[in-house]
């Protein structure tokens, strides 16, 4: 791989047309598992009032007239926040697009009713207490108008049924983009107990649908994806395309020093409505959701941190300072 770059920036123009904004909304969760953090389901965030959450998204929109606005809310499980339906529909009307990161586990019906209001849906499977063919009937239901991608969560004990529900889902659902994730104990300390065959497909790049898969899509028109690979470039002007995770695997996660567009491109918000740039926390709170009149970041920041962790910060344009 080519050293040297000093700028990284969108692989494809068309995620320049977005401004995200990643929302952690609240910590009901109908499942417990045991990989998850309990702050993630401990129910004590039971998510912000709606007056306060619709005001500071109809600023974001206001603000960003010239971009279209990506509100992405995750939790917890998204679908159980009690105004749920109010405030998609108020997005909506509003002309942002909305996504949200969910087990899927709610019922057809539910998602029948409402899956006109989602734009993006990230379905993931978590097999301590999912059920496989009630996922893959959502998956299938949802994909009729969205675009979803899928998540499965692989559990060492069961890694050869979950390899299948990915195998049938790539083989059976068009347009879906599928993606097998190793499990951490509490999200960030050490990795599950995989045999070195299990771990072998989970460090594989990029497989093709119908053998093992690591991740794979499959084509679909008008597919609205938000965020997504990225593109170094070198001084001489060539390029290469890389994706996050690569650049978290390879040790090549550390901007520091450079000025990254974090707060330009997208906001992030924790449970308790505060605003920052990015997950990383550099630039610090910038403000908050009930606040009536929000200062919005005009300029880069300078990257304060080693190692940059989240997908959505990593997916904003950084450039080398000399």
């Amino acid at each position: 791989m080519k050293a040297g770059y000093t700028k990284l920036i969108h692989g494809n123009k068309n995620y320049e047309k977005y401004f995200v904004v990643n929302w952690c909304f609240f910590s009901i969760c109908n499942f417990k598992c045991s990989y998850c953090p309990t702050s993630l389901h401990d129910g004590k965030n039971r998510g912000l009032p709606l007056e306060d959450v619709k005001n500071f998204c109809l600023q974001v929109i206001q603000h960003k007239k010239d971009k279209k606005v990506f509100f992405e809310f995750t939790g917890g499980e998204m679908t159980y926040y009690k105004d749920f339906v109010a405030l998609f529909e108020f997005l909506k009307a509003n002309g942002a697009d909305t996504g949200l990161i969910s087990n899927g586990s709610r019922d057809l019906e539910f998602w029948q009713q409402h899956k006109h209001l989602i734009d993006h849906i990230c379905l993931s499977f978590h097999p301590e207490q999912g059920d496989m063919d009630h996922f893959f009937k959502v998956v299938t239901l949802l994909n009729e108008v969205t675009t979803v991608h899928v998540n499965i969560m692989m559990l060492p004990e069961k890694f050869d049924a979950l390899m299948g529900l990915g195998r049938k889902i790539a083989a059976q659902v068009e347009g879906v983009s599928i993606s097998i994730q190793a499990l951490f104990e509490e999200m960030s300390g050490d990795i599950f107990p995989y045999t070195k065959e299990q771990k072998d497909l989970l460090d594989k790049p990029d497989l093709e649908v119908g053998s093992d898969i690591k991740y794979c899509r499959t084509p679909k028109l008008e597919r609205k994806v938000y965020r997504g690979e990225m593109k170094k470039v070198f001084p001489d002007g060539t390029e290469e395309v890389v994706n996050p995770p690569e650049l978290i695997a390879q040790g090549e996660n550390n901007w520091y020093g450079w000025n990254c567009n974090i707060g330009l491109e997208n906001l992030v918000v924790d449970f308790y409505g505060n605003v920052k740039r990015g997950w990383c926390g550099v630039g610090g709170d910038i403000g908050h959701v009930s606040d009536y009149v929000f200062n919005f970041p005009t300029r880069p920041v300078y990257c304060q941190t080693q190692n940059c962790y989240c997908g959505l910060d990593i997916m904003a344009k950084k450039v080398k300072v000399f």
